[in-house]
């Protein structure tokens, strides 16, 4: 017959404090009892646990042992009753969001692990995607809510900003712009630029930006792969434009160069969307608000960078475009023209891009 926790408890006391009474005491058993106990366990283990002296008992080998194997039962038993008193708090249920990559990759994992911590009964499910297909699946319900860049809206959903965040442009590290300082684009051409496809709802503005703001592109590589983008970045002279806050964990890391684009600012529009014919649950509501929380303080740093080029800043940017259109001319660079002098500037929305696409699926 197996032992009782209260029994256990009882011989654990009387091997630490060295007596019956005092184990007694500390149980809140007498005496007697526990005297009995002991002796229980020694005819059914056919070994003596404690050698009797007057006023005082030790374990002996055997006792020892049993102690140790004794402490290991008591140990994983409270650790069961903590970890249990856990799942009694907070909400239970399952959820499925959608969000995109913006959100993932810097926002998502601090706000889901104090989601998750706070709630260990309920189970969020994330599906990172394109926006369409984070929209098609809200509206038929099948998603609580999902996070996509703004649009005109649909039939059948409700739709609210969530977060403006500026586009910051993403460089290696060892490039020669200054990190975390604002930045005009017309002023760093002509650039070899990563953009993603089309379909993706981002590229339309970009492209009207890029075109309208006399912004000199040498060549535009289409990829949809937010990894693929960010590694091919760290490793060559291709740049690209990110939402801001999804570069908020590389802002003290030594991998990219991070550039606020100003004059004008490109700012993105973040929008929750959710299911017009179902209200958001307080499983869903609990986790919106902490991807709200943690989206307003990594955000915070950039709010610190000023809206403005300063205009010396804005001259040495100036004057290394010209140096570059120099060097490119001695050298015979095929974006110059050698009979003007000056580089050319190819329209985006014209498509006198030279452009490559990379057929890698990834979330836009």
């Amino acid at each position: 017959m197996s032992e009782s926790l209260r029994q256990i408890r009882l011989f654990v006391a009387a091997y630490e404090e060295g007596s019956f009474t005092a184990a007694a005491h500390r149980e809140n058993a007498t005496q007697s009892g526990v005297s009995q106990h002991i002796h229980k366990l020694e005819a059914r283990f056919g070994a003596g646990l404690f050698s009797r002296d007057t006023g005082a008992i030790h374990p002996t080998p055997a006792g020892d042992l049993y102690y140790r194997y004794c402490i290991e039962i008591l140990r994983v038993h409270e650790a069961s009753r903590n970890e249990m008193k856990r799942f009694g708090s907070g909400l239970s249920g399952e959820i499925v969001v959608g969000l995109m990559p913006t959100m993932t990759r810097s926002v998502l994992g601090p706000a889901l692990a104090t989601f998750v911590g706070e709630n260990p009964n309920a189970q969020v499910r994330i599906v990172e995607g394109f926006s369409a297909l984070l929209t098609e699946r809200v509206r038929a319900g099948e998603y609580a809510f999902a996070i996509v860049p703004a649009f005109q809206g649909a039939p059948g959903l409700n739709t609210k900003l969530f977060h403006s965040t500026p586009e910051v442009l993403v460089s290696r590290r060892t490039s020669r712009r200054a990190h975390m300082t604002p930045i005009r684009l017309k002023d760093v051409g002509p650039l070899n630029l990563l953009l993603p496809s089309p379909p993706n709802t981002r590229r339309r503005t970009l492209d009207t930006y890029l075109a309208s703001n006399g912004v000199r592109v040498r060549q535009v590589l289409e990829i949809d792969s937010m990894f693929g983008a960010l590694d091919l970045i760290a490793n060559s002279d291709w740049v690209s434009i990110f939402p801001g806050i999804m570069m908020a964990s590389d802002i003290d890391r030594d991998l990219f160069t991070i550039n606020v684009i100003v004059e004008p600012q490109l700012i993105l529009d973040l929008v929750l969307i959710e299911p017009m014919r179902q209200p958001m649950g307080p499983l869903a509501e609990t986790f919106l608000k902490l991807l709200e929380d943690e989206t307003a303080r990594i955000s915070a740093r950039l709010a610190t960078i000023p809206a403005t080029v300063p205009a010396g800043a804005r001259a040495i940017g100036q004057m290394r475009a010209e140096s570059r259109t120099d060097r490119a001319i001695r050298e015979g660079s095929s974006w110059a023209r050698p009979d003007r002098g000056r580089p050319l500037k190819p329209s985006v929305a014209s498509g006198a891009l030279r452009q490559t696409k990379t057929a890698t699926e990834a979330p836009a």
